[in-house]
């Protein structure tokens, strides 16, 4: 009987995380992306030669996001993805770190508002809250 439940259950959740990811938008402000904040960081001059200098391009953004739509559509589900409560995506492959703000927007519907974005290495890895979420690729 147990086994009949865990199943169903299962299902259930995978029906809610495939939900999830259908309605689950992405958005890009860029004005919060290009702020006098963004663009100093962008430099990162006080880093070194060992900070990767190159433009974080929108496209990228998306491209990146899109890794962890499965991820993102599962944490929502079970709840380790919260209204309002920031996480972090990152990536040394993609040196790649970005803060996502989730906006819940009734029934399935979640908005992504990306607050900032950082080139992530080894030698500069982009610093986490003590509890805060982060996902990886």
């Amino acid at each position: 009987m147990s086994l009949k439940r865990i199943i169903r259950e299962h299902l259930i959740l995978e029906k809610r995380i495939l939900q999830v990811m259908q309605n689950l938008e992405i958005n890009y402000n860029l004005e919060i992306s290009r702020t006098k904040h963004s663009e100093i960081r962008s430099t990162r001059q006080e880093l070194g030669s060992s900070y990767n200098q190159r433009e974080i391009e929108n496209t990228e953004l998306k491209e990146f996001i899109k890794l962890f739509t499965r991820e993102i559509a599962e944490n929502i589900a079970t709840q380790d993805i919260k209204n309002g409560v920031p996480f972090v995506l990152k990536s040394t492959k993609w040196e790649l770190a970005i803060p996502v703000v989730p906006i819940h927007n009734g029934g399935t519907s979640w908005t992504l508002l990306i607050t900032t974005s950082f080139r992530e290495s080894e030698g500069n890895p982009f610093r986490t809250g003590k509890d805060q979420l982060v996902l990886y690729k």
